[in-house]
């Protein structure tokens, strides 16, 4: 016999010679497990003497027992579970004022935006004013024999720019050029053309990119003009391109409405003597315009433009020829 079935035997026995009784059964309510039902006779076997209330108070401190147990399993839930409201309540509260400082920060922001924007419209209108009466200033100057240049000097103003500047701002130059006139221009101002001038070194700009109202605009501190940094979205003739400028003027394009086609020098300072991505102009302005017009005409029917993609300049016809961009100065 095994040692396992001698203990099973050993079990029965003591079952049947002090059984559990049936009240008892119904009270713990009917096991299946034998090993349950050994425990249960074992436990009756040490408690049978006890007296009744012996039994009830047993019961009663069972009772009590598992109550209090019952009780801290309730009051444990019920804690976690405020902690797990206050905890909720707590990340919903640092997520609003998360949503407040963001939101603040991008009023701020805009405010911020806003400022710079105006302050810039204010500088360049400061700009505008001071270039204007330098304008006229060295009107004054020519007009009564006085040299320019020592002007120029004493301002600090890099040599070797443009010679007068306009008094007329806001309306297109008349000048005609002949083709000995321009490359003799190109030449005097050692302007970069690939046939003209091709060891000319151009000038030495210093621009600033100004987010104006309504548009980009560069401005030269070498010239102290300034020019649109993109231009016209298509190309056009000579006579739809003064149509064009007058519209922005009209839109009051960056907020002037003193555009227009530049002169022949004008455009021809932007030339550089290197390409940069595929033009002879600063990367700094628009690859959709290689070619521009200008204001100087030669003669009734052609009018000058600068084509950056090749490195020169050219006559074209103001009704029939060849389409130009436009990009605006003042």
């Amino acid at each position: 016999m095994s040692w396992l079935s001698n203990k099973k035997e050993k079990k029965g026995a003591l079952i049947k010679k002090n059984p559990v009784p049936a009240e008892v059964h119904s009270d713990l309510q009917p096991q299946q497990d034998q090993a349950t039902r050994l425990w249960f006779q074992i436990l009756w076997d040490k408690f049978r003497g006890l007296t009744e209330d012996d039994a009830l108070r047993l019961k009663e401190a069972a009772l009590k027992k598992f109550e209090g147990q019952a009780a801290k399993e309730v009051s444990d839930a019920r804690r976690l579970d405020s902690e797990a409201t206050l905890n909720h309540a707590k990340a919903e509260k640092e997520r609003q004022e998360a949503a407040q400082i963001e939101l603040k920060n991008r009023q701020k922001s805009s405010e911020l935006e806003k400022q710079s924007k105006e302050a810039d419209a204010e500088q360049i209108e400061r700009i505008a004013d001071a270039a204007q009466r330098l304008a006229d200033a060295i009107s004054r100057i020519r007009q009564e024999g006085g040299d320019v240049q020592f002007v120029f000097e004493k301002l600090g103003v890099p040599s070797g720019q443009l010679e007068e500047p306009r008094t007329n701002p806001g309306e297109s130059t008349t000048e005609s050029l002949s083709e000995k006139a321009a490359s003799e221009m190109i030449r005097r101002r050692d302007f970069y053309d690939r046939e003209k001038n091709p060891s000319g070194k151009g000038v030495e700009h210093t621009y600033e990119l100004i987010d104006a109202l309504g548009g980009v605009i560069v401005f030269d501190k070498a010239s102290g003009l300034t020019w649109q940094k993109s231009g016209s979205p298509k190309d056009m003739t000579f006579a739809s391109a003064e149509e064009h400028v007058q519209g922005l003027n009209r839109d009051k394009y960056a907020g002037f409405s003193d555009w227009r086609l530049p002169t022949l020098e004008e455009a021809m300072s932007l030339m550089e003597p290197t390409k940069n991505e595929s033009l002879f102009i600063d990367a700094l302005f628009d690859r959709r315009q290689p070619w521009i017009w200008t204001s100087v005409k030669e003669g009734d029917w052609q009018a000058w433009f600068v084509d950056f993609r090749d490195g020169g300049c050219g006559q074209g016809d103001v009704d029939h020829g060849i389409p130009n961009y436009v990009r605006a100065v003042r």
